[in-house]
């Protein structure tokens, strides 16, 4: 018993100095599994079209400009110092006074060096390798001298490296290296992303204050959501709009997508269909600037790094996301304090008895359409873990 108080302690501990060390702009949540969630959205660049039904634009990131501009700056380095490590060697060749090994004066050179030793009895033979226990019967500068001849296939590996030419067209040493460190650079930046999600959230993504006033793009404006993405109706929700059926364009196949389109409305109802919709719609749909694309989740056990997901607007819910297959939904009641809090979705258990008796069920599609949106299909599904899980 005292060392499950010690762990209740400790775990009592780690929660408080969570919320004790939480964010302003982050909410609590009525989940016991998490301490707090904060919401985000994506630093623009580029500004995005201001249609709600527009395809969205790639948003190219801030550090890629700044990586491309310096990849132009190391290009023209490297392209104005081409053939100038050449010409210095010809340079130091010509105070020094040595053979530049090029043209026929390397030719020469190789001639005289692959024929320097035809008259020496116990010449090198380069068909002969030298075995592991041929050092036996070798002295140790006999050895040393039949290795160094092996080494030198030609005659520029007989030379020393200060003499060596370089390429008529190498650019120098010092702008390669930078344009290899900018490049390590680069690669560490993009998966320091990948790896750390503290980092992501840095480079990425700005803070959304979810307790500003409606409409204001300096505070964040969360609680500015689109009228139409709150309403039930396909009409006017673009969010529930059906998914167009690949292969079918034009005027000419305009009776084959209503043929399809007929036997697909018997099932437009169904949960899994409103919520593959939705899905759909919030993967193309322009958001405005002001609303929140991603949430950072803190949980509330230690040792859980925190989490980051992309959010989902659902109808008659507004902003939710997904953390293990629960769905969680933010409520954004005026006489709540600090902007709200989020809620997990929960079927209601605390019905009297007599409330089953007088109840007539679900009578209407609209009812069955939210009760779809809010709870998700009536099936257990378990997942199966994937490869990388």
């Amino acid at each position: 018993m005292a060392g499950k108080d010690a762990i209740k302690l400790d775990e009592d501990a780690h929660l408080a100095s969570l919320q004790a060390n939480r964010s302003r702009n982050s909410l609590p949540c009525s989940s016991k599994r998490i301490a707090h969630v904060e919401l985000f959205r994506p630093k623009k660049v580029l500004p995005q079209s201001s249609s709600s039904t527009s395809k969205k634009r790639y948003n190219i990131k801030s550090y890629h400009l700044l990586f491309l501009t310096l990849y132009l700056h190391q290009l023209y380095w490297i392209i104005s110092t081409m053939g100038t490590p050449y010409t210095q060697f010809l340079l130091k060749a010509e105070r020094e006074g040595f053979t530049v090994m090029e043209g026929s004066a390397k030719l020469r050179a190789e001639l005289s060096h692959a024929l320097g030793d035809i008259t020496d009895e116990n010449r090198y033979d380069s068909t002969k390798k030298l075995g592991w226990f041929d050092w036996m019967n070798m002295d140790i500068e006999e050895h040393a001298a039949v290795k160094k001849r092996m080494k030198e296939q030609s005659v520029l590996d007989s030379l020393p490296k200060s003499q060596r030419v370089p390429k008529r067209h190498a650019p120098t040493f010092v702008s390669m290296l930078c344009t290899g460190i900018l490049v390590t650079v680069h690669l560490l930046v993009v998966l320091l992303q990948v790896w750390s999600v503290k980092f992501n959230v840095w480079m990425n993504f700005v803070s959304v204050d979810s307790g500003g006033d409606n409409g204001s793009e300096d505070n964040g404006g969360v609680l500015d959501i689109l009228e139409e993405w709150m309403e039930l109706d396909e009409e006017e929700n673009p969010l529930l709009k059906s998914i167009p059926v690949k292969g079918v364009t034009g005027t000419a196949g305009g009776a084959s997508a209503n043929s399809i389109n007929s036997k697909e409305n018997i099932d437009q109802s169904t949960a899994k269909t409103l919520m593959e919709r939705i899905e759909y719609n919030n993967s193309i749909i322009s958001i405005p600037n002001h609303l929140p694309t991603h949430v950072v989740i803190t949980p509330s056990k230690a040792g859980e790094s925190k989490v980051l997901l992309p959010v989902l607007y659902v109808p008659t819910l507004g902003v939710t996301f997904e953390y293990h297959r629960r769905r969680y939904y933010l409520s954004q009641d005026q006489d709540e304090e600090g902007g709200g809090e989020w809620i997990k979705i929960r079927c209601n258990t605390t019905m009297p008895l007599n409330f089953f008796q007088q109840w007539a069920g679900i009578s209407s599609n609209h009812q069955l359409e939210a009760a779809g949106v809010r709870f998700g299909e009536n099936k257990f599904d378990a997942r199966q873990p994937t490869f990388k899980d």
